[in-house]
């Protein structure tokens, strides 16, 4: 199925056929990803298994047990919010949104994952140069794809006489711009939680720290 996707997006570009790149390129992501997300959740649940049915071996040690108990614990948590974090910033999140009073969430953290790191015990917030300018470029983009969307469905609209062929281009490069607009959108939404998070850990008075 791919390869004739794949197939039919350079058909569609030695023909200037626009709209249906962008429609062939969108269905095309969306195989990719259905692929992966399920390999991923076939994995973890394997995981989660395979730990379960080592703890129920009775010569298992105390260290041995604990091990594999903070290992079903890590997994459970990625296979319901995404976060591969160790105890310790299961931890340290949780005291982030006791601390908030409810200003923060998990979903919040959830959002910020790719964006979050472990140094010296406490958690932080890395958000990157290119990282940066993706958030840039997507907020561009979806303005760009929803200015595009407003010409395409105000010309099906007000431009006459048109043929019905022209309009339903219209209507759809509209309906399609709209969708490139809120997946980029939403592309930003993890940065502006990684923010959000940043600026509230930065407002924390810094814990006092003990040498030994």
């Amino acid at each position: 199925m791919t390869d004739k996707l794949v197939e039919l997006i350079i058909s569609c570009f030695s023909g200037n056929q626009i709209i249906a790149i962008a429609v062939v390129g969108i269905a095309l992501l969306s195989h990719r990803l259905k692929a992966v997300l399920e390999f991923a959740e076939h994995h973890s649940r394997r995981g989660e298994r395979f730990i379960k049915e080592s703890l129920s071996i009775a010569v298992l040690g105390d260290v041995e047990r604990t091990m594999l108990i903070e290992d079903l614990n890590r997994l459970i948590v990625r296979a319901a919010t995404g976060l591969d974090a160790s105890r310790e910033m299961r931890s340290q999140i949780m005291r982030l949104i006791e601390l908030s009073k409810g200003d923060l969430q998990l979903r919040t953290f959830v959002r910020a994952r790719q964006f979050l790191f472990m140094e010296h015990g406490m958690l932080t917030v890395k958000i990157d140069l290119a990282s940066q300018v993706e958030f840039l470029a997507a907020g561009i983009t979806s303005a760009i794809s929803f200015a595009m969307a407003a010409a395409s469905f105000v010309a099906a609209v007000a431009i006459r006489p048109m043929e019905p062929l022209q309009i339903a281009l219209c209507v759809g490069t509209a309906f399609i711009m709209t969708a490139v607009g809120v997946m980029m959108l939403f592309g930003r939404l993890a940065m502006l939680a990684g923010r959000r998070l940043d600026r509230f850990i930065q407002t924390m008075p810094s814990e006092p720290r003990t040498t030994g």
